[in-house]
C-alpha cells in the first residue's frame, strides 16, 4: 500500500482548557509516532493557539480518522483543522535546541 503524507493544521477554541487535555493528547500522539503514523508535530510559532502535525496515512480518510481519535478533538478543544496532502522533499525532522 502506498502511504501518503498529510499536513494537519489546527486551532484551539479560545475558551478550551488546552492544558487539561494536553497529557492525553501527547500520549495519543506518542502512540501514533511509535506506529510510524506521525512524523512530527508541535505548536506554530507566532500563530495564536495553533499547531501542525505531519501524518503518514494510506489516504485522507485514514488521516481524518486519526484526528477524530485525538483527545484534542474528542474533548472539543479543536476549533478548526485542515488536512492537506504533502509531498516531502526532505524528511529530516531532527532539530537542535
Amino acid at each position: 500500500m502506498c502511504m501518503k503524507y498529510y499536513a494537519v493544521e489546527y486551532t484551539y477554541r479560545s475558551d478550551a482548557d488546552v492544558a487539561a487535555t494536553r497529557p492525553a493528547h501527547r500520549k495519543y500522539l506518542a502512540s501514533l509516532r511509535d506506529q510510524g503514523k506521525l512524523l512530527g508535530g508541535g505548536p506554530l510559532i507566532d500563530a495564536a493557539a495553533s499547531a501542525l502535525l505531519i501524518f503518514k496515512a494510506s489516504d485522507e480518510k485514514d488521516c481524518e480518522e486519526m484526528i477524530g481519535k485525538d483527545p484534542m478533538q474528542t474533548e472539543g478543544v479543536m476549533e478548526y483543522y485542515s488536512v492537506t496532502e504533502w509531498n516531502p522533499v526532505t524528511r529530516d525532522f531532527d532539530v537542535e535546541s
